[in-house]
């Protein structure tokens, strides 16, 4: 899979600015932290410089925003601008419709390489390219985390209070979820091989792209909302958080790479996310095993999912 994908991200090199292989080892080097939101805070400009307006962006990210450098508050909805971006929403635009979830990667990722050309910091000649590569790197990661992530707020889930009956009620339901999420997921990553190729060839405009991936996406959100309906006792709050999670992150992945056609940069990076999601299924499955044996549950369903 590692081989086509890169294939894809050859597909949209920016060439005049780096090789293909120095982006392929950026990227791939990049996505290890691109699941944890708190580490935007810890991220370098690809200059490091002053924060004027202390909004907590530096120039070049207001460069990068199209925020306005000494106004920390560039929409005026009262949050400051590096607020804004770490809590997934457009500074240079007041709400409500200001979600970054619809962020085109690829104009902001072309922006960005523009700024950092006149800027400087770009220029095959620059002392600093290495840095500013990597660091352009983080900014794509970063901000298909805002798009694609597993983050959903506990206000949606329907709490109840865990009763012997309630939790063996829930773990009966949750079986059927994860089943038809494993289900799914797994036929997906049998189909992937073949629109790979196909991505490969025709790109993410290739009509069948487009209608395959915006169906796996109406498959998991139904499962998603599905899972979001089931009373959760509050000892399995946090299992559920995780597993609908989980299903968030395969909906929004086939979002984004249905819409590849207009923004192929984060179409790309979806699948990493999309494929990212079989090496967690061990640990938050065999997570509803044993706690359904230390709370004595003992719910024959959920025992299956060990065989």
């Amino acid at each position: 899979m590692t081989k086509k994908i890169q294939l894809l991200f050859g597909l949209l090199a920016f060439a005049a600015v780096i090789s293909v292989f120095s982006w392929f080892d950026y990227f791939n080097k990049g996505l290890a932290a691109s699941f944890n939101l708190d580490s935007w805070t810890s991220k370098l400009s690809l200059k490091t410089d002053t924060d004027p307006d202390k909004d907590g962006l530096s120039n070049i990210d207001e460069s990068y925003w199209n925020t306005d450098f000494q106004n920390p508050d560039t929409d005026g909805d009262g949050f400051l601008d590096g607020e804004e971006v770490v809590s997934g929403h457009d500074p240079s635009k007041a709400g409500p419709d200001d979600s970054l979830r619809d962020l085109n990667l690829t104009q902001k990722l072309s922006e960005l390489t523009s700024a950092g050309l006149v800027e400087g910091s770009l220029k095959m000649d620059s002392s600093n390219l290495d840095k500013s590569l990597a660091n352009l790197v983080d900014y794509t990661t970063d901000n298909a985390t805002f798009s694609i992530n597993g983050i959903v707020s506990e206000n949606r889930l329907k709490i109840v209070d865990a009763t012997r009956e309630s939790q063996d009620k829930y773990l009966s339901d949750t079986y059927g979820i994860i089943k038809r999420f494993l289900v799914a997921y797994g036929d997906q990553l049998s189909n992937s091989s073949q629109y790979l190729d196909i991505i490969g060839v025709y790109g993410f405009a290739e009509p069948n792209v487009a209608f395959y991936f915006s169906g796996q996406e109406k498959v998991f959100t139904k499962i998603f909302d599905d899972a979001i309906k089931i009373n959760v006792p509050k000892n399995w709050r946090d299992d559920h958080l995780r597993l609908v999670g989980e299903i968030k992150i395969a909906a929004e992945s086939n979002r984004a790479i249905s819409l590849g056609k207009n923004d192929p940069v984060k179409a790309a990076v979806a699948f990493e996310y999309f494929f990212g999601v079989i090496d967690r299924i061990p640990e938050w499955s065999w997570g509803y095993i044993n706690k359904n044996r230390s709370e004595n549950i003992n719910n024959p369903l959920i025992e299956s999912l060990s065989k």
